[in-house]
């Protein structure tokens, strides 16, 4: 069982170390190729916080491990929302910006309703017999996971096109945007060949790490007696979100609270639409019973109350929504190993 766990966990690191060394080797790269800041802040480095979802992801669905996949992804959106946004905004209140507001979630909310509805057991809503544990019991498909790519594709070259040719205003006042570009102007490093030395070596870690956590997940779920589903939306969903957690750590330390707001919402997005897209383009991702249905509605509500939280009150997340968005979090956390026991019975 330790050796399990120490597997599980060194894979896990491996996973967080190679996605900052691979990001940091590839924005230097993109910069000597002449690639503009913000094109690699767009995309090098909002890739960097979900690295290890994706790689872990890609492995473990060659493997078959679905569950495993399905709780990584879905189980990394919640810990981001309720456990990092509310501890973040417990220390301090949060700003949101504007443009966050009128796109990044937006977009984040849409994507999220159109993952639940895509998970949908059709058959059992024509039969009129679906419960909250088999509502949710269809399958993200090989099709699903393709719409899922393009739609990043199409808002990808939105934010792209907004940013290049919106007024000067609008760009300079885009701090989620400001926020990854100055993360791409930090991340390079020295010469040429140890940039590509940063980027192969990430990349190698990335693809052990990937392996390793699979595994140890995999002999952890069979030595404990649960499903691959329960150690992702936990263990694996709260390890692979800690980028996201010190990168809204280090904007509390800067004073732009605005950008945690939007490190989050973009990486949330990234997951549904890139990690989950390939996910399921590689293998159909079955919704697990009984856990996948309530943790899609917790998704979903955390999603739809994110909302209010950030467009009222001067559009900032104050500490009493943290601590509701905490509540949900511990519950689901609870109801989660509750289910689990209650199974094991």
């Amino acid at each position: 069982m330790l050796i399990a766990l120490f597997i599980l966990i060194f894979g896990i690191i491996l996973l967080i170390f190679g996605g900052e060394l691979l990001v940091r080797g590839a924005v230097s790269l993109a910069d000597r190729l002449g690639i503009s800041p913000l094109m690699i802040g767009l995309t090098i480095v909002a890739f960097g916080t979900s690295a290890p979802e994706l790689a872990l992801n890609s492995i473990a669905a060659f493997r078959g491990q679905t569950d495993l996949c399905f709780g990584n992804i879905v189980g990394s959106n919640i810990a981001n929302i309720g456990l990092i946004l509310g501890i973040t905004a417990l220390i301090k209140p949060l700003a949101v910006h504007s443009q966050v507001i009128k796109r990044e979630l937006p977009m984040m909310i849409l994507t999220t309703i159109v993952v639940c509805f895509m998970s949908l057991s059709w058959p059992l809503l024509f039969h009129g017999d679906a419960t909250v544990h088999t509502f949710w019991h269809g399958a993200i498909s090989r099709a699903d996971g393709i719409i899922m790519l393009l739609g990043f594709t199409g808002f990808f070259f939105y934010q792209l096109h907004i940013n290049k040719h919106g007024s000067k205003y609008e760009i300079k006042s885009d701090v989620a945007i400001e926020g990854l570009i100055e993360e791409a102007e930090q991340g390079r490093v020295g010469s040429l060949p140890l940039a590509i030395f940063m980027f192969l070596i990430g990349l190698g870690l990335l693809i052990l790490g990937g392996d390793l956590a699979g595994r140890g997940a995999a002999k952890v779920a069979a030595r404990l007696g649960m499903g691959e589903d329960l150690i992702g939306l936990t263990i694996v969903a709260v390890a692979t979100s800690l980028p996201e957690l010190a990168t809204s750590f280090a904007a509390l330390r800067r004073n732009q609270t605005d950008i945690a707001v939007g490190n989050i919402v973009g990486s949330n997005l990234f997951n549904l639409l890139i990690v989950l897209g390939a996910t399921a383009t590689i293998r159909k991702v079955p919704i697990p019973i009984p856990i996948g249905g309530m943790s899609l509605l917790i998704m979903l509500i955390l999603a739809l109350i994110l909302w209010p939280m950030a467009s009222l009150r001067n559009r900032r997340i104050c500490r009493f929504e943290g601590v509701i968005l905490l509540l949900i979090y511990f519950f689901y956390m609870g109801w989660s190993v509750w289910q689990h026991l209650s199974a094991a019975e």
